[in-house]
């Protein structure tokens, strides 16, 4: 979270894209391969902030896609911002991570 503000700070003009699928994807998928799908410390389901209002208590713009069509619209405004951009993705959790 300090990066943030040093990237207000130094008004830097970084676009940051969060995937947010309520998991530790890729711990989750080495769980599915190599302990038979037993699952521990990976479901964030209440774990994780509000990635968008966090960007704003730091004053960098910050939006929410729901949907591709949500993500392709505001992955366009964002590269126009000449600003740091936070754009979280929701995703849903059995998309695997790579």
């Amino acid at each position: 979270m300090c990066e943030l503000g040093t990237l207000i700070q130094n008004d830097v003009d970084v676009k940051i894209i969060v995937m947010e699928n309520q998991r530790l994807g890729m711990v989750r998928e080495f769980q599915d391969k190599l302990y038979g799908c037993r699952h521990i410390g990976t479901i964030l389901e209440n774990g994780n902030p509000d990635f968008v209002k966090l960007a704003e208590s730091y004053g960098i713009e910050a939006a929410r896609a729901e949907n591709n069509a949500q993500a392709k619209e505001l992955a366009q405004h964002m590269l126009q911002s000449n600003r740091a951009f936070i754009l979280v993705c929701n995703v849903d959790p059995e998309t695997p991570s790579i």
